[in-house]
């Protein structure tokens, strides 16, 4: 854990010091990428979308089975938590 705190430590910085920070520089990151990316090639995926949007832009059929929702907020806040340790 202790490395994980380093790497956000080095790499990250300050960056996400603040909730309004945080969301803007995810904003200016995703501006970024699709400026870069071929809007063709880039898949801009929601959460709680499901396969469709998925399996289209993959060009796959869509899987029988239900799709995966193992990343709750709950899942997350508890993970962040022992990241902090």
């Amino acid at each position: 854990m202790r490395q994980i705190q380093e790497f956000v430590d080095v790499f990250l910085g300050d960056r996400f010091d603040s909730e309004e920070r945080a969301i803007k520089d995810f904003e200016a990151h995703v501006a970024e990428v699709k400026s870069v990316i071929p809007a063709n090639r880039l898949l801009v995926y929601e959460l709680g979308s499901g396969w469709e949007p998925l399996c289209e832009f993959l060009g796959v059929s869509v899987p029988e089975q239900t799709y995966p929702h193992t990343n709750a907020t709950t899942d997350f806040q508890k993970h962040n938590i022992e990241l902090q340790r």
